[in-house]
């Protein structure tokens, strides 16, 4: 027990030597009361002792107090008490008065025994779990306020002072330091429970001090210890000095210590809790709550918020599970219809471009088949059939030029029936020996040459594969060999693809055989060849506005052995104006693919598609054959020319407005999403602002002052100045202005 403050009365001799002398006494009441059973004793203090006793009338267990030193008792401070306690009877928050013996000797009064001691006795074990101690704390400041209410302001206000009835629910007792509303004369408290401004000898009495003692009294429930209570705050209050220095010492801790902040540590303070306490423990009362109601008011606004939390809860956290699984289905679904639809898309252009490859086949399968029927039909002319009649010398240049002038004479005649490029850029004609026999361009310069064949005329070119159609060159000779020599072909035939000199092009020769005009022999008498350049259109632009690569590729194979050749391809426009440094290039894979009824679709970029892109294709591959004139009763076929067509175009241009549609619909998806997040965040401040479910937010209160609504926390500050901090008896020890012992159900302090 700290030491008093020195105004304290002190006992005299002659005081000490009666209770000595009652003290050996045997234990036995000082005098009977009236309607009252004295069962035991209870305790002895400086100013008189306590008992138990039972009210005759209604069995009820009271506390009968005797004051043996009526000399030295201040007994204005007991009248005092008896007035107060006048006003609040009845009240079950307080410890009720039910008689007072003025002039009995020993004066006494009697009041409710409460069995279960004083808060001071329970939290001297340990410290009181946090529902508990909530509970105390509404029950407590109830208490105060019927007490403020009857205009009673109790300015002592500690552990001690709380009892603690037969259901362990606090009472208020001990109100020998309370004022009434309208007084102002000073009344000090207990050290770290009284309010800084309340320790000085001319501050008014203030509702706002029994606010500070409630939050001090909350937090050593909850801590164990009252704030700023420590053993240098204790050595410095007690430092001597008179009792002014010691109340200007403990003014002057309070406002310079920092916050007290361990009650945030106790498991279950919630922020709004813990703002309630500090609020209560402000140093300046500018800053604590007005008065005791408001912290109610407050306490009632945590429970309310707590109260709706979950529902605050579940309408906050409900619209955003409602919009995440709405994203998740949405979003799953938006991914499986772009999928989808860029599978479908995929497939269309597949589809596409396997109806333009179809489409150039069967104009390529046109363009060889007409050729073929071109150069049969002019096979049979008597002429050219007349001037092959028999062994032809090589030396007969008469022969020759008139066979020369023939071929001039009707490719100019299909130039002008069948269009540019059906009569092809060279006509020339074999012996059945092999031999030069004409062509359509003789070299102006060395008329005996043709231009195109390079080769002179009546020089041998039976080793060529459109003489023999073996699907190769043989080896260049002078001359027949003599072992198994080339014979002419004995139908129409497609040569291998070669390319010309000097413009470097590739080329094929079509060919037919020229019949004897002697219908008993078998032998054709020589062999009419039509040569054309493979040139046209690499592009090709579909309805739909997407560009298409065209390209035409030969599966036979070269005097080589190589398989593949790619004869058209955009590639090969690079080399327009270099012509000699064209490469060949080759797409073997293609040769296996060529028999494969349907589209084509070529995973990173092999040739002929890696050739200027490596990026994935979408292709489709197209056979081009020919009709061959079936027998009569026959069922048509279709020759296969050994070329097939290829139409590939990007994947990228043909999902590209497809991605570009799912880019445009995320970024507004996300766009809404954004609005609709901003918009349940907006509803939601609006209702932690009308509804102050979040009280200690600044931007909650901020919005709240803004659309004048005033929180159920908050509250205006009297008028009242603040006093400098002061210093008074620790650990329940009273001032010695108005010392006077505790409730009489406990010892005299």
């Amino acid at each position: 027990m700290d030491p008093v403050i020195d105004s304290t009365p002190i006992m005299g001799e002659p005081e000490r030597q009666k209770a000595r002398r009652l003290t050996l006494t045997e234990l036995r009441p000082p005098r009977a009361i009236p309607g009252y059973e004295q069962e035991r004793f209870l305790g002895r203090g400086a100013f008189g002792e306590v008992w138990v006793a039972i009210d005759s009338n209604n069995g009820r267990k009271v506390a009968i107090k005797y004051y043996h030193r009526r000399g030295g008792l201040d007994w204005s401070l007991l009248s005092r008490e008896v007035e107060k306690l006048r006003y609040l009877f009845g009240d079950r928050h307080v410890v009720q008065l039910l008689q007072v013996g003025w002039e009995s000797d020993p004066p006494y009064y009697v009041m409710e025994y409460m069995e279960n001691g004083s808060l001071e006795d329970l939290l001297r074990e340990a410290t009181l779990p946090i529902e508990r101690a909530l509970t105390m704390f509404k029950e407590i400041a109830t208490g105060l306020v019927h007490a403020h209410g009857k205009g009673i302001l109790h300015c002592d206000l500690k552990p001690a002072n709380v009892m603690l009835d037969q259901d362990g629910q606090p009472r208020l007792a001990d109100f020998g330091q309370s004022r009434l509303s309208h007084e102002h004369s000073p009344a000090l408290g207990t050290l770290f429970y009284m309010a800084p401004e309340q320790a000085d000898m001319t501050a008014a009495p203030d509702a706002r001090w029994d606010v500070y003692a409630l939050g001090a009294v909350v937090y050593r429930m909850l801590v164990g210890e009252p704030p700023y209570r420590n053993p240098e705050a204790i050595a410095a209050i007690q430092t001597p000095g008179t009792l002014e220095e010691r109340l200007a010492r403990y003014r002057h801790l309070l406002a310079a210590a920092p916050k007290p902040t361990a009650h945030r540590t106790v498991p279950g303070v919630d922020a709004a809790l813990a703002s309630i306490i500090e609020k209560c423990l402000a140093v300046n009362p500018r800053d604590r709550y007005p008065n005791v109601q408001a912290v109610l008011s407050a306490l009632d606004a945590r429970s309310a918020a707590r109260a709706r939390k979950p529902l605050l809860l579940l309408g906050g956290v409900g619209p955003l599970l409602v919009l995440l699984v709405i994203l998740v289905v949405g979003g799953y679904e938006f991914a499986r219809i772009i999928q989808v639809t860029e599978q479908e898309e995929k497939e269309r252009a597949r589809d596409l471009n396997r109806l333009a490859a179809r489409a150039e086949a069967d104009r390529l399968g046109w363009e060889v088949a007409a050729r073929w029927q071109l150069l049969q039909q002019e096979a049979t002319d008597p002429s050219l059939r007349a001037g092959l009649v028999g062994r032809v010398p090589p030396e007969d240049r008469a022969g020759a030029e008139k066979v020369s002038r023939w071929l001039v004479e009707r490719q100019e005649y299909w130039g002008r029936r069948g269009g540019v490029g059906l009569q092809g850029t060279n006509w020339v004609v074999l012996t059945r020996d092999g031999y030069i026999r004409g062509c359509t361009e003789p070299d102006p310069e060395r008329p005996n040459r043709c231009r195109v064949m390079t080769g002179t005329l009546g020089a041998y070119f039976g080793f060529r594969d459109y003489f023999h159609g073996r699907g190769q060159d043989m080896p260049i000779a002078n001359g027949p060999p003599l072992v198994d020599p080339p014979r002419p072909i004995t139908q129409p035939h497609r040569s291998a693809v070669f390319r010309q000199l000097p413009q470097n092009t590739f080329a094929v020769a079509y060919s037919t055989p020229i019949p004897s005009l002697d219908p008993s022999d078998p032998n054709p008498v020589g062999v009419l060849i039509m040569i054309s350049d493979l040139v046209g259109a690499t592009r090709l632009r579909g309805e739909d506005g997407r560009d298409r690569f065209l390209a035409l590729v030969d599966t036979g194979r070269d005097e080589h052995g190589r398989r593949g050749l790619i004869i058209r391809h955009p590639y090969q426009e690079d080399y327009k104006d270099r012509p000699t440094e064209l490469p060949l290039a080759f797409a073997p894979d293609l040769v296996e693919k060529a028999g494969y009824a349907g589209p084509y679709s070529d995973a990173v970029g092999r040739e002929p598609w890696g050739l200027r892109f490596a990026v994935p294709w979408i292709a489709a591959i197209e056979s081009v054959r020919v009709p061959v004139a079936p027998k009569p009763d026959a069922t048509p076929e279709q020759r296969d020319t050994g070329w097939v067509v290829v139409v590939q175009e990007t994947e990228s241009g043909v999902v590209g407005p497809i991605q570009t549609l799912r880019s445009r619909l995320v970024w507004r998806s996300l766009f809404a999403l954004l609005l609709v997040a901003l918009l349940l965040g907006g509803l939601w401040l609006l209702v932690l602002v009308v509804l102050d479910a979040a009280p200690t937010s600044r931007v909650v209160q901020f919005f709240r002052r803004q659309v004048g609504l005033k929180s159920g926390l908050s509250g205006g500050t009297s008028s009242t100045s603040s006093s400098v901090s002061g210093a008074s008896g620790s650990g329940g020890v009273k001032s010695g202005v108005s010392s006077h012992p505790a409730a009489p159900s406990k010892l005299p302090e």
